[in-house]
């Protein structure tokens, strides 16, 4: 009986061993095909990673005209080199520093020749002062002279209208006495008539000119009152 058991044990003992060489390979081509995955894989990587270190960033030209200027305004200082005809000048002292920030009306510096245009400003205010007298003098020779036009002009309408008064009494004068005369003269004729001596269209004529020189003396007054009370206006 036993060796029927060895006989029949022996062909499961090799058929062991193939599985065994069998499940080595696999694990042997396994391991194979993932570190060729692995290397594959990691090639790309640093090969990118390479090529973006290596490769310099694209630089683009930018091409303008004009100036660069820094924030806030710069002025550059210099002394004048003459003035007004007062010789060159230098600074005799500097009040600020270089880059330092001024505000308007600061003084920044003093000049040697201070003292000329102190002198010079000076005759210039005397000036003013001699040119605002005689301004006004003449404003005041103007009110003046426009006061004695106006006096003149008074005086010339006043002497215009006593001439007018006076030559309206004359003529008040002179129709008095032709009033009187033609008065007179009506009268003479107002008898004759009664006797029989003229004629009555001869008394109508005496009594239409004693009626006319009545009218024109009575106009004269009229124009003589008004030529007075416009003279009394005045």
């Amino acid at each position: 009986m036993k060796p029927d058991l060895i006989s029949d044990n022996k062909p499961f003992v090799k058929h062991s061993g193939s599985w065994t060489i069998t499940i080595t390979m696999l694990t042997a081509m396994i391991f194979s095909g993932a570190a060729l995955y692995y290397v594959f894989q990691l090639q790309p990587s640093e090969s990118t990673s390479s090529n973006l270190v290596t490769t310099p960033p694209k630089m683009q030209a930018v091409s303008a005209l004009g100036h660069i200027r820094p924030e806030g305004e710069v002025i550059s200082l210099a002394a004048p080199s003459a003035l007004n005809g007062l010789g060159t000048s230098r600074v005799s002292q500097l009040l600020v520093r270089e880059g330092e920030t001024v505000t308007k009306g600061q003084a920044i510096a003093i000049l040697d020749n201070r003292e000329n245009l102190q002198t010079a400003v000076n005759l210039t205010l005397e000036d003013v002062k001699v040119a605002q007298a005689n301004l006004a003098k003449v404003k005041a020779g103007a009110t003046t002279g426009e006061l004695e036009a106006q006096k003149a002009a008074i005086a010339s309408l006043d002497a215009d209208m006593e001439g007018q008064i006076t030559a309206q009494d004359q003529t008040i004068a002179r129709l008095e006495a032709e009033f009187n005369n033609s008065k007179i003269e009506y009268q003479r004729y107002h008898g004759l008539f009664k006797d029989g001596a003229v004629t009555a269209s001869q008394l109508d004529s005496k009594a239409l000119t004693m009626k006319t020189t009545q009218e024109q003396l009575n106009e004269a007054n009229v124009n003589r009152r008004r030529i007075a009370a416009t003279f009394q206006q005045q």
